[in-house]
């Protein structure tokens, strides 16, 4: 069982049954279920791998403060400042579960030839001063540049 905030993280390696489904008790009283799904390809030396999964509660899940009240980051893989998420992962990269609040502002790091993408979850941002995105929209951004800046033009949650 999976609750809010909570990631489920599977390596398929080689091979792993995938199965999705909610309660009995969801099917009939409905409600809202938001969720991201996110494959990424495993190395070609990985390809092999033993199949394995990662129960990640959000407990688990450091959580950073932005500077000013701006908002917050959840790290779940990879590094945000000097706090690590607790995913394990072949490749390296980042998740964050990204708060900006309406207002502010913030500049990311993106390392050269990494590919980025933002999913937003909620609201509405401008990316580097010329995009907009908004709900359930996907950003793909360049891989040229060493810095995305974001501007939260309502209350921002995305991944």
């Amino acid at each position: 069982m999976i609750g809010p905030g909570d990631v489920q993280w599977m390596t398929a390696g080689a091979g792993i049954l995938h199965e999705e489904f909610h309660s009995e008790a969801f099917t009939r009283s409905g409600g809202e279920l938001k969720m991201i799904q996110l494959w990424v390809n495993l190395p070609a030396k990985d390809k092999m791998a033993t199949p394995g999964y990662q129960s990640i509660t959000a407990g688990t899940i450091p959580t950073v403060a932005l500077a000013n009240g701006a908002g917050q980051v959840r790290v779940i893989a990879g590094q945000y400042d000097d706090v690590s998420g607790p995913a394990h992962t072949f490749s390296p990269l980042n998740v964050w579960d990204l708060q900006l609040n309406q207002g502010h502002d913030l500049t990311l790091r993106q390392p050269e030839g990494w590919s980025t993408a933002l999913v937003v979850l909620e609201g509405e941002m401008i990316i580097n001063g010329s995009e907009s995105a908004r709900e359930g929209q996907l950003a793909v951004l360049s891989q040229a540049g060493d810095a995305v800046h974001l501007e939260a033009t309502a209350r921002q949650k995305f991944c």
